[in-house]
Order: C-alpha cells, then structure tokens, then sequence
C-alpha cells in the first residue's frame, strides 16, 4: 500500500491479478484506493464482489485470464499480483500484459515464490509430493527446467504448479523487458522481518519485484 501511494497518489487505480477471494482487493479499497481484481474463477470474483457490496467499498473483481487482461491499455496506476507468477508458463507474455495496461509511469509491483527461502524448498521437496500424492514436487521435480506446463492454477489439497525463482532469476527475466524500468528487486525480508541482517535477505520472505512503465 506505501509504495502504490508513494508512487501512484492516494487514489490509485489499482488491478490485482489473481485476486482469490478478494482480500487484499477488499483491504486496499477499504483504505481508499480505487481496485479492480482478476481472477479465473466466477465463483471467487462473485464472492468479492459481493463483499464489496456488503462492505460498500469500491472495489469490484472480473473473471478473466490473467494472461490475457480483459481491460484496455492504460487503465490503471498500479499492477500487483501475489503468487501468480509461480502457475505461469509464459512469464514474457503476463509481463507484457501488466505492463500494457499500465499508464505511462504506472507501478508494477509483483510477490512471489522463493526459491531460496528454507521453508518453501522444504515444502517443495517434501510436503507438495505429499499433497499431490506423488505427482509433483521432490528433487527430480524441483531439477526440472520449466515444472509449469500451461497457463493454470491448481487449488489447495489438490497441489499447485508451483515454479518458483530466485531473485537472480527474476533480475534476468526484468533485462528483457525495456518497457519496464525495474525500481527494486530483492525479497520481501526487509518489509516482513526488518531484524534479519542483510546478508540473509536473499533467504527470507518472497520475491519482490518493483517496476515502472517507461
């Protein structure tokens, strides 16, 4: 929220790609910024969108593909999405899209999985094998170049395609995309754990991204 309002005003335009159940959707509007969330799933954006009523903020979700935006070019101040870019294939193709309906000088803002970080590794070796029976996660899994295979989100019990990265990784991917000028890129540790030393950063929290559309 800082860093949209540090950027984009105290009114904001707002999208969260891969809204969910709307939480953060909700909360960033109940602060009074202007959002707008995307989700694959009607039932989920009926369910915001219904919460939004209740709660009368403005804030409204579309079931839409997130890597095929349904809104025109230059419709908002801010991009966010968080664990997203874990489920995707075409990473360069959901990047275009954030930045197309992006204003000139509009914020992307992006969390996602690490690599590095012990707990979500130990998750990924050990306890995503388990919750999909096999089918995903463990060592040879995790060695796979490219684990995710199509544009789509497992759910819950039934496992997810988690492709996670590094924040080198996620640096790399950036220097492909000039109409993207990268503000920040490191993990979430400063913002989430402020007493863990510097050197451990790498290892803590997510991956954190910040852009500016040229």
């Amino acid at each position: 929220e800082s860093r949209i309002r540090s950027r984009a005003g105290s009114r904001a335009r707002v999208l969260e790609v891969a809204c969910g159940t709307g939480f953060t959707t909700l909360e960033l509007a109940n602060r009074g910024l202007r959002t707008v969330g995307v989700d694959m799933s009607p039932e989920l954006c009926a369910l915001t969108n219904a919460a939004a009523a209740h709660f009368a903020v403005d804030a409204r979700a579309v079931a839409g593909d997130g890597c095929a935006l349904p809104f025109a070019d230059g419709a908002f101040d801010a991009v966010f999405s968080e664990s997203f870019f874990e489920h995707v294939y075409d990473v360069d193709l959901t990047l275009r899209e954030q930045a197309r309906v992006l204003r000139p000088g509009g914020l992307l803002l992006l969390l996602d999985g690490n690599l590095l970080n012990p707990l979500t590794l130990l998750d990924l070796l050990v306890f995503y094998p388990i919750r999909t029976r096999g089918r995903r996660g463990g060592l040879r899994w995790l060695l796979t170049k490219r684990r995710v295979h199509r544009n789509l989100y497992g759910y819950l019990s039934r496992g997810r395609d988690e492709d996670v990265k590094t924040v080198w990784w996620w640096r790399r991917r950036f220097s492909r995309h000039p109409e993207l000028r990268v503000l920040e890129i490191g993990t979430s540790a400063p913002d989430g754990h402020p007493g863990v030393p510097r050197i451990l950063h790498p290892f803590v929290g997510a991956c954190k991204v910040l852009a500016e559309k040229a």
